[in-house]
């Protein structure tokens, strides 16, 4: 049979990106990479967050590639 194990959450969760920059272009961001966690999804101001940023990138010339494992 299987054990139920609980590992707390921290109380604060940073998010994590990665920006891929042209350097012959003035360092302009050309991709974002954004590791998806479990407060970009929810309902509440961490998914907010990220759609207003999201969003901004849609608007720009900047590629988004998300991964939600």
């Amino acid at each position: 049979a299987g054990v139920d194990v609980y590992v707390p959450a921290p109380a604060v969760l940073k998010q994590r990106y990665l920006e891929i920059r042209d350097l012959r272009q003035d360092e302009r961001v050309v991709t974002v990479v954004e590791v998806l966690s479990p407060s970009n999804k929810r309902p509440g101001i961490g998914r907010d967050d990220y759609v207003t940023k999201r969003g901004r990138l849609f608007d720009s010339r900047t590629n988004l590639v998300e991964i939600d494992l």
